[in-house]
């Protein structure tokens, strides 16, 4: 691992790091915002948490841990009723929920249960949920959102080398110039100061906090997989997704001592690895620095934060787009056979079904994308395989 964090003093990697902050940004910073937490704060524990995720899945995922957006409803809500310090708390005890989810499911040998095709189906439902997410970012002006998107798709089938790995920052300058020139340049100043809350307790926020974490881990592991497929390696064997779950807990611990949200796996990195075909893993933390110097260097913070949602929502378009089809093709290569396994037909066809589901529990949305999951685990593991043709 030494050998491999000495080599990121090259340009290319540097520039990588900053390709992968970018793309990450925008989700870091939205999220933050509809919590109405300090964004300073989420961007520093962005790259804490990143290293400390590296280190703790030794070294081989090149995982971004940001800002969850499955929190939404439910840290306001504590902030509202009972102040900052209980939505700490509440925080704190969702990473230590994670924590023992994690010692379960490495105890009890919980992933047996879980058939690798399922795991791709939940990336395929990750990626679906995300693409609503690039669509509101666009919605200020649709076209320069679609133009910037086309200019990375034209770098991506016309140009080679430097130019097409570095086609995500490049688009994204171009149509951030697009934007100005049409609309004018203003400079964004929205951050807030960071400091250490001393955590309070309540079982109220704890069970408020613990609905979300148990959908939060079923996100997780098809990330981290959709990740290691990327990167061409079992995690399961070389990381173990008992570690992912742990180190996304140990994380979501220490942000809540600054106010900052349960930590979780982005989309949008392994998106980006994906289009770049950038596997150099330690270039991972690059990027945790690029996020650490953002929350401290509030000029260049200021001046990332410029970029239009409209630009970013654009590329992240692209990348969701991605994220659905590579997991397509993850589905595809598993050992199962549409054309003649109707047991698998009815589990996917029924966790599709659900994924348009709303779901509520005490006011607060739950993961339609762990709904699905958890059923299609059951289905699978209850239902006896059925061979006939579809």
């Amino acid at each position: 691992m030494k050998e491999r964090i000495k080599e990121l003093l090259n340009l290319k990697d540097i520039g990588m790091g900053f390709t992968f902050m970018l793309v990450n940004l925008a989700s870091v910073v939205a999220v933050t915002s509809m919590m109405g937490l300090s964004i300073s704060s989420a961007l520093l524990m962005t790259g804490v948490n990143t290293i400390i995720f590296f280190f703790l899945t030794k070294g081989k995922l090149m995982s971004v841990l940001g800002v969850s957006g499955l929190y939404t409803v439910a840290v306001p809500m504590i902030t509202q009723k009972y102040g900052m310090e209980y939505t700490s708390g509440a925080i704190i005890l969702a990473g230590v929920l994670y924590c023992v989810l994690g010692v379960l499911v490495k105890k009890c040998n919980l992933l047996k249960y879980i058939p690798k095709y399922i795991m791709s189906f939940g990336v395929i439902l990750i990626g679906l949920s995300l693409i609503p997410i690039a669509t509101v970012l666009m919605s200020g002006n649709i076209y320069v959102g679609l133009l910037t998107m086309l200019i990375m798709i034209i770098i991506e089938f016309k140009c080679k080398g430097l130019v097409r790995l570095f086609s995500l920052p490049i688009s994204i300058s171009l149509g951030s110039i697009i934007f100005f020139a049409i609309n004018g340049f203003n400079l964004v100043d929205n951050l807030q100061t960071m400091s250490l809350i001393i955590p309070k307790f309540n079982l109220e926020s704890f069970l408020t906090v613990s609905i979300i974490a148990l959908s939060v881990v079923f996100e997780n592991i098809g990330d981290c997989k959709n990740v290691g497929d990327i990167l061409e390696i079992d995690v399961d064997k070389e990381v173990g997704f008992h570690n992912t779950i742990i180190a996304n807990g140990i994380c979501s611990i220490l942000s809540g001592f600054i106010g900052v949200a349960p930590a979780t796996t982005y989309s949008e990195q392994s998106s980006a690895i994906l289009i770049t075909g950038y596997k150099k893993n330690a270039t991972v933390l690059i990027t945790a620095i690029f996020f650490i110097l953002l929350s401290f260097i509030k000029p260049f913070a200021t001046l990332m934060l410029t970029i239009p949602n409209e630009v970013l929502g654009g590329s992240l378009l692209f990348l969701y787009g991605s994220v659905v089809v590579n997991a397509i093709k993850q589905v595809l290569e598993s050992d199962i056979n549409l054309a003649t396994d109707r047991k698998v037909f009815i589990i996917l066809s029924t966790m599709i079904g659900l994924f348009y589901v709303t779901y509520t529990v005490m006011g607060l949305n739950i993961s339609s994308i762990a709904v699905s999951m958890v059923v299609g685990i059951l289905m699978h593991n209850i239902i006896k395989s059925k061979k006939e043709i579809v």
